[in-house]
C-alpha cells in the first residue's frame, strides 16, 4: 500500500507518543479527530500498526541483564524442538527471530543475574548448541521509521 504524507506524519507522531489524542494528531495534519481516527483504524486494518505498548526499563525492573544468544540445534534434535524449548522460557525471551546463515536463531534474553542468565542457557544448551554475547550498552533501540 502506498502511503501519503498525511499517512506518514501520522505514523511518525505515533511512534514518538502512542498517546496522543486524535485531536493532537488532526492539529499536526490538518483534519478533524474523527477523519484521523478513520486514518489510524485503516492503518490497524491493514496491519502497518501492530500495536501499542508501554517502553520499559528493564534494569529498573530487576532485569538487568540482556543478553543476544546464536543458537543451533545439537545433531539429531528438530529445529521444532529448539523452538519449544525457547518458547517456553517465557518472560526471559525478549524477542526470537528464525535467522539464515550458519545458526538457526538468535534469541535476545532478559535476565535478573549472570547466575539467572547461566540458568537460562543451560536450558537452551539441552537442544542447541550456543554463543552468547551479554549487552554492555545500547546505541539504538526500537528506532522509529521515517519516509
Amino acid at each position: 500500500m502506498e502511503l501519503d504524507d498525511i499517512s506518514w506524519i501520522l505514523l511518525e507522531a505515533l511512534q514518538e507518543n502512542a498517546r496522543l489524542s486524535y485531536k493532537d494528531l488532526g492539529e499536526r495534519v490538518g483534519l478533524t479527530a474523527p477523519a484521523v481516527a478513520d486514518r489510524v483504524r485503516r492503518l490497524e486494518k491493514l496491519g502497518i500498526i501492530r500495536g501499542y505498548r508501554a517502553d520499559l526499563d528493564l534494569a529498573l525492573l530487576g532485569w538487568p541483564i540482556v543478553a543476544l544468544v546464536r543458537l543451533s540445534p545439537r545433531p539429531g534434535l528438530e529445529e521444532e524442538r529448539v523452538e519449544e524449548v525457547v518458547l517456553a522460557l517465557d518472560n526471559n525471551v525478549l524477542e526470537a527471530h528464525r535467522v539464515t546463515g550458519s545458526e538457526h536463531m538468535w534469541v535476545k534474553l532478559g535476565a535478573r543475574s549472570l547466575q539467572d542468565l547461566d540458568r537460562i542457557l543451560g536450558k537452551i544448551r539441552t537442544v542447541a548448541s550456543t554463543t552468547t554475547s551479554v549487552r554492555l550498552s545500547t546505541l539504538v533501540e526500537n528506532k522509529n521509521i521515517h519516509r
